[in-house]
């Protein structure tokens, strides 16, 4: 069973779409296919993270707002915005230098080490949000 789109997208494609921008026109500034742009307006399918991107980026808001997990209106995300920090960039490449030196250190590890790291990520996969 497929994840449904993220409401914030839903509303944000639909506000945009015909009333502001054509869906064609969307398409060409974006790179998004048009099929999943139709998919996403009727609320099916969940984008991948890169087309989120390229969506946050058309609407100007954080790849976070429009998954609905934090308003960009918060003041919290103002100040981080100032920072020059985008918490959803700096979480993704946090999880890629950690994996990085995972797979660096995996070959001198002992069985119950690994072991260990495998618990950790199950555990991690089954509280991840995605």
């Amino acid at each position: 069973m497929g994840m449904n789109t993220y409401p914030r997208v839903v509303e944000l494609l639909n506000e945009h779409i015909s009333a502001k921008i054509s869906r064609n026109e969307f398409c060409r500034v974006t790179g998004i296919n048009r099929n999943s742009v139709d998919r996403y307006r009727a609320g099916l399918g969940c984008p991948i993270h890169e087309t989120l991107v390229k969506m946050a980026k058309y609407f100007k808001v954080s790849v976070g707002h429009l998954k609905g997990n934090y308003d960009d209106n918060d003041i919290d995300y103002k100040i981080d915005k100032a920072l020059g920090l985008e918490p959803d960039e700096a979480l993704e490449k946090a999880r890629n230098q950690n994996i990085d030196i995972l797979i660096e250190l995996l070959p001198g590890l002992e069985n119950s080490q690994l072991d260990q790291i495998y618990k950790l990520i199950i555990s991690l996969k089954k509280t991840d949000p995605k």
